[in-house]
């Protein structure tokens, strides 16, 4: 990681600051629905896919204006089939197709159940590959409580959606923009890891001789959880060998959290703490520059 990274970092790369300014138990609400509606869609990569020893199999990937209705979509695909998760002013929809076809059969998740969520994507996928599954089913543990687990039927706020897309598409940019900063990239790619429905890329600062990764830097972009309630932006260093008494100064308009002896700190920058700030776009880049600066220097030999 380049320790000129604050300078690197450019202006702009939050296009979405207006999102924030959504009510939050709105926000948390249809954050929630997406996130149980991702479990269905991964259902291609997870059960059709072939599994790979990092679980990206199960992951989505964004995939920009993927329909004629434009929007962003998550895709998680397999070799003949995928499913893609949208949500934006149109509402929530399910698609699925196949990737080498022109046509997609859609599922508007309005009024539909969980359950029903799972058997499009499982009839399509059967339909277009001509087989059922290849893997067993393994479903995500601890998602978040919501009504729409336990039977009830999706009622996403459509006026809320638009503003939690612009959340991810940011979040999409400044990983971008962090690995033109440093010039490296992100492993992978930038990938929605819907077991916890994080957006996020790993940078890898270094690997044995084995090529095994050694010491990773995680930036990313997740839900209202137990370490934060209003969902936030992250920095997550690893090191294989540890890292001993790291007492970073805090990021601005962020936090360290101490995550114990076993694994150095990681930066938080809350959604309530950006809503509050005086420029967003600002803030967030603020605090991924100097966090990640942090970042490399704890991970230094």
């Amino acid at each position: 990681m380049a320790t000129n990274l604050l300078q690197n970092l450019p202006a702009g790369i939050i296009e979405h600051a207006a999102a924030y300014d959504v009510a939050q138990d709105a926000l948390t609400d249809a954050w929630r629905q997406a996130h149980h509606a991702a479990q269905a869609v991964v259902e291609a990569g997870k059960r059709w896919g072939d599994p790979q020893p990092d679980d990206s199999h199960s992951a989505m990937a964004m995939k920009p204006g993927e329909r004629e209705s434009g929007g962003n979509w998550w895709r998680s695909s397999a070799k003949d089939v995928y499913a893609s998760l949208g949500f934006g002013a149109g509402g929530m929809e399910i698609t699925v197709g196949s990737p080498d076809g022109p046509d997609a059969s859609a599922a508007p998740l309005a009024g539909l159940t969980l359950e029903d969520a799972y058997r499009f994507v499982r009839e399509s996928a059967r339909r277009l590959t001509g087989e059922g599954p290849r893997n067993e089913p393994s479903p995500a543990p601890d998602l978040p409580d919501h009504p729409v687990a336990d039977g009830a039927a999706f009622d996403a706020n459509a006026n809320v959606l638009p503003a939690l897309d612009g959340i991810y598409v940011d979040a999409a940019r400044a990983i971008a923009a962090v690995s033109r900063a440093t010039e490296a990239s992100a492993e992978g790619g930038v990938l929605c890891w819907p077991h916890h429905f994080d957006i996020a890329g790993l940078f890898v600062l270094d690997r044995d001789e084995g090529g095994d990764m050694t010491k990773t830097i995680g930036v990313g972009v997740t839900p209202p959880d137990g370490l934060d309630d209003s969902g936030y932006w992250y920095v997550s260093p690893w090191s294989k060998a540890g890292v001993e008494n790291a007492k970073p100064d805090d990021p601005p308009d962020g936090r360290w959290h101490d995550r114990g002896k076993d694994a150095p700190p990681m930066a938080l920058l809350s959604v309530a703490d950006i809503r509050n700030a005086n420029d967003r776009g600002e803030a967030i880049r603020g605090f991924l520059a100097h966090s990640l600066v942090a970042c490399n220097e704890m991970l230094k030999p």
